[in-house]
């Protein structure tokens, strides 16, 4: 994912200077991975909120495009997609992903860098000193006359430092 955070020192700002190519770039990103998972064969895809750590890229723009993916019709080869990560991007996967219509705006690292302005409060490499951790099933097949592939967001507690949790499937 690309990098929007000045401070990381070993890798360069690379996110492209407009938004709007940004989007099209991360997009293209996020479609190769349910390319590769559907001609692969897999039935579930697991996805963090890749970028949104110390790379600073904005959780709500992440989790939106990424559920705008999935309502492309080759993401619908997967029986299941679970989001991990912060909540703010787990809400924008679940929101798109349902046809939800969101509008993004450039977050504050395209000002910061770029000298454009933008409405979103996002700031490049600050995160929550313990952020809650999400596991959701975002989409899984629909139940008998339901219509819906999406389904609610599932907080877990945010592990202590140096442990790990694992959130147990829904049926």
């Amino acid at each position: 994912m690309f990098n929007m955070n000045p401070r990381v020192s070993d890798s360069p700002l690379d996110a492209p200077r407009d938004f709007k190519a940004y989007c099209q770039q991360v997009k293209l990103k996020f479609r190769a991975v349910v390319t590769a998972a559907v001609e692969m064969g897999a039935e579930v895809l697991v996805c963090p909120d890749v970028g949104c750590g110390v790379f600073g890229n904005e959780p709500k723009v992440l989790g939106t495009l990424l559920g705008e993916v999935l309502r492309e019709p080759q993401a619908q080869n997967l029986n299941e997609v679970l989001v991990t990560g912060q909540v703010a991007f787990a809400e924008a996967v679940r929101k798109a992903a349902g046809g939800e219509k969101v509008e993004l705006s450039p977050p504050a690292y395209f000002a910061a860098v770029y000298g454009k302005t933008g409405k979103s409060g996002g700031r490049g490499g600050r995160q929550p000193a313990n952020p809650t951790v999400v596991v959701a099933t975002v989409a899984a097949p629909a139940s008998e006359g339901s219509g819906s592939r999406v389904t609610p967001v599932q907080q877990v507690a945010a592990p202590a430092a140096g442990g790990c949790r694992a959130g147990s499937r829904r049926s």
